[in-house]
This record gives structure tokens, sequence and C-alpha cells, in this order.
């Protein structure tokens, strides 16, 4: 068992490198992304709406995470896990918070695709304890984090975004709080990090 949990944090096989990634030489109003009411932000910024069940965020993802590590200092990621009331996501999205509370985002992340690609199940609680358990991490820190109200309050504010910018599907993005766009917008999943790499410019 412990052996198969530590495999799930072995490098992801899908991968679209940005440098065969597809171009997205002009962005349209309408067409490649929408503008919502809210005002933009001062800063670049883009909201990722995913889920770990979703195989096409999966696909994604190492794109998604290389065009971070790359877009520089001033541009700020943040992903946020959407339920829309499905209690298998439910699992995964207070998963995805526990990590981030622990701090050990690095390694639970690309854990949580591997462990929904083959179907495992983050419901009930026991079972997400048992998840962070097989990574290492002892059984009395993740019980006081489970429940806590830092999770708790991160899964209210994630729901609260995703009703926000009325997300109906996955990935999406927000960019700079005011464009949305997805791949399907943007003509491919390939297009998707030229595309937020254009959006996160219009500051004004």
């Amino acid at each position: 068992m412990r052996k198969f949990w530590l495999a799930l944090v072995m490098p992801a096989i899908f991968h679209i490198p940005l440098g065969m990634a597809d171009s997205v030489v002009s962005l349209q109003a309408g067409k490649n992304y929408t503008v919502t009411n809210e005002p933009v932000s001062q800063s670049p910024k883009v909201l990722e709406f995913f889920s770990y069940a979703c195989p096409h965020c999966r696909q994604l993802d190492p794109s998604i995470t290389q065009w971070a590590a790359e877009a520089g200092d001033g541009v700020v990621l943040t992903r946020v896990p959407v339920t829309f009331g499905n209690k298998q996501w439910e699992g995964y999205a207070k998963a995805f918070y526990i990590g981030e509370v622990l701090n050990l985002q690095a390694v639970t992340h690309h854990a949580l695709f591997e462990l929904a690609s083959h179907g495992g199940k983050l419901e009930p609680d026991e079972a997400i304890a048992d998840f962070f358990v097989g990574l290492g991490v002892a059984r009395e820190d993740v019980d006081q984090k489970i429940n806590s109200f830092a999770v708790k309050s991160r899964m209210i504010q994630g729901n609260m975004l995703a009703l926000r910018y009325e997300i109906r599907a996955v990935p999406s993005f927000v960019v700079n709080d005011k464009y949305f766009t997805d791949s399907s917008m943007v003509g491919s999943p390939g297009a998707v990090p030229a595309a937020l790499t254009q959006l996160t410019t219009l500051l004004n």
C-alpha cells in the first residue's frame, strides 16, 4: 500500500511542452474570452478552476504548472478545485486544501490527479486521512486539519468563487478577475498557456 501511494508522486505522463504549444496570435473579446462584470485586478493573476476527477484538467496541468513557473514572479496562479455539489469532488477539494494548509502541495497535487485517474475515492474523511498517511503524514496531523477552520473556510471561498464567475465546466480560467476563457474558446488545450500570457497583460 505504501509503495502504491508513493508511486502517485511520479512525474505526470501527460505534458504539452511550451515550445510545442499552439500559439495564439491575437485574442478577440467575445470569441476567445469573455469579459466579466468584475473590476480588473491591479496585478496579473489567474484563477484556474479544475477538478482532479477531470481528465482534461489532468492532461493540461503540467503545461499550466510550467507556464506559471515561467510567467514571472509578478503573475499569481491560484488553483480552485470545484465540486459542483458532487461528494467525491468535495473529497478531492478538501484534500487539496489540506495539502495547502500542510504546505505539501508539491507532493499532493500530482498525487491527487493520479489517485483520481485510478478511480480512487476520497469520501468519507477517513479515506482522505488514509491518503495523507500513505504519503507519510502523521495521522494526528491530518486529523487536526481535516475539519479545521482553515480548510472549511477555503472550501467555502472556492465554492463562492465558482458561483461568482458562473463556472459550469472545467478546466476554466479567469484572468485578472476580469477575463474568462477555456481551451475551447482559444482553440485547443495547447493554446491555453499563450492565451493566459496575453490576457495577463490586460490590466486596464
